[in-house]
């Protein structure tokens, strides 16, 4: 928590002289700010198509299509080539934003699969019986 805390203030030290890059590769140079962050920015803030992964994409892209995962998926270069395909070209940007929203209401950890809009094509209610 506290290199969090010190990369937090360094960065507010470095965006109040100057302003946010404009590329991932400088984005990502920024004190605290690694690969989803960047995305994250480019794809919500900057309308840039960006792929965005964290566990939350893991969990829901595992599930779907019916692969085990790890701690480590997310920067397996299959994985992040997988993402990138399934990141449309365009609207990108509610693609991006339905894939922060719905693991967290619908395939959370304990998913809710009678309420998922997915279940008839998604592999997890299928081998879970749910």
């Amino acid at each position: 928590m506290q290199q969090r805390n010190k990369d937090f203030k360094a960065l507010a030290k470095i965006l109040s002289e100057k302003s946010v890059p404009e590329s991932k590769e400088e984005l990502i140079k920024l004190p605290g700010v690694g690969e989803y962050v960047a995305s994250a920015y480019l794809s919500l803030h900057q309308n840039k198509r960006a792929v965005i992964i964290d566990s939350n994409v893991v969990r829901l892209y595992g599930r779907f299509f019916g692969f085990e995962t790890d701690g480590e998926t997310r920067r397996k270069k299959w994985f992040i080539d997988l993402a990138n395909k399934l990141t449309p070209k365009r609207n990108f940007y509610l693609y991006n934003y339905s894939l922060l929203d719905f693991p967290r209401n619908i395939c959370t950890q304990k998913p809710n699969c009678t309420k998922c809009i997915l279940k008839l094509k998604c592999i997890y209610p299928i081998e879970n019986k749910n």
